[in-house]
């Protein structure tokens, strides 16, 4: 299964509905979904070494910590101040949280984002692992109960 095909699974698009309810900028479900979206999400999906069925997994196994995780991660992430040339950021589209569940998955799986950071070249990746770590941590321990595998 491709990215076009999990974005297509009922079980995606009702999580979305899920994330979408607790969302301060609500998902734009109408917006084009260019081929560079997928390119990049494949990308980090190999950087990681999972696949869409993974992202299915963290769906079907953490859904409330997972929304937990990407609410809580958007809101620790717009305090800080836009990039130099950000002119304004445009609500989600539908395939924007793949990136946090790549994350969460990483998370669950085994817990080290360094790897996936150093593959990205992501700027100030220790200070924003150690970010991501404590949502982590904190969505797990707030939803415990609520997913199944963590009751």
């Amino acid at each position: 299964m491709d990215l076009k095909e999990l974005i297509e699974q009922d079980e995606y698009k009702a999580f979305l509905v899920d994330l979408d309810k607790l969302l301060p900028v609500k998902i734009d479900y109408k917006a084009r979904l260019i081929p560079a979206y997928f390119e990049l999400f494949e990308r980090l999906l190999s950087y990681a070494n999972a696949s869409s069925k993974d992202i299915l997994y963290v769906i079907r196994n953490h859904k409330n910590a997972a929304i937990r995780y990407i609410i809580d991660t958007k809101e620790e992430m717009s305090k800080e101040p836009l990039e130099e040339g950000v002119v304004e950021i445009l609500p989600p589209n539908i395939i924007i949280p793949i990136g946090a569940l790549i994350e969460f998955y990483i998370f669950d799986q085994n817990g080290d984002l360094n790897d996936y950071m150093k593959k990205m070249r992501m700027p100030g990746a220790k200070k924003y692992i150690k970010q991501l770590t404590e949502i982590f941590n904190t969505a797990m321990a707030e939803t415990k109960g609520l997913d199944d595998d963590t009751k």
